[in-house]
């Protein structure tokens, strides 16, 4: 039979997924989901092609990949239709913002971790060096989520460390604002004294964003 599935794009979104041990995925399929790590077009290591293929493409194409790559398991037959859902942090938590406002959405319920939300302000927070600016910075163009907070769809949880200084806790916090304001379905929780990676949250950090995290997917997405 086929299985409830995750899909789980990277951050980056200039980086890999690289085969071997994710923490995250051996969470999910521990408790029974499909996992899906894709190697949508701006990750890295696939050629400069690949690479160069997701600028200006935040929330277009680079949406459709991580669609198009769940669409395959169903077809498989590996995942179920009815139990499809987004989980991002970092540029994967902007996926996840933008996955819960498209039109004839496939997913069930989207998790956004420290993910970027109004790109008018990306640049400031992710390029911390000359090249990165001047290079990459102008290649950041496409769906600003929390300028369509009235078209989400789906439910959505949304999680940021309040310290991150990667991606500024403003991101959530004002696409939180807007889920009020248009009476979405959502949920929203601060980790207090986390920063931006994966590898800087804290064993209390963990404790308690696992545990929403399978919460939510259980008893609030399928």
């Amino acid at each position: 039979a086929p299985y409830p599935a995750v899909i789980m794009p990277h951050g980056g979104p200039w980086a890999q997924d690289f085969p071997g041990y994710d923490e995250w995925a051996q969470l999910l399929a521990h408790h029974g989901y499909l996992v899906i790590q894709p190697q949508f077009r701006g990750s890295v290591g696939f050629g400069l092609a690949h690479w160069k293929a997701g600028d200006k493409k935040w929330g277009l194409e680079m949406q459709d990949d991580l669609d198009d790559g769940m669409a395959y398991l169903v077809k498989k037959g590996l995942a179920d239709e009815n139990r499809l859902a987004m989980f991002g942090w970092s540029y994967g938590g902007y996926a996840a913002f933008a996955a819960s406002m498209r039109e004839n959405n496939i997913y069930k319920c989207a998790v956004a971790g420290a993910g970027v939300s109004d790109m008018s302000k990306i640049s400031a927070d992710i390029f911390d060096n000359f090249f990165s600016r001047k290079v990459q910075g102008p290649t950041v163009k496409g769906v600003s989520p929390i300028d369509h907070v009235d078209k989400v769809n789906i439910p959505i949880f949304v999680i940021h460390g309040d310290i991150d200084q990667r991606v500024n806790i403003y991101h959530s916090r004002a696409f939180v604002k807007k889920l009020k304001e248009f009476n979405k379905d959502y949920k929203y929780t601060e980790l207090k004294g986390a920063d931006h990676f994966s590898n800087t949250l804290f064993y209390d950090h963990k404790k308690i964003f696992y545990s929403e995290l399978i919460d939510w997917l259980d008893n609030k997405c399928f």
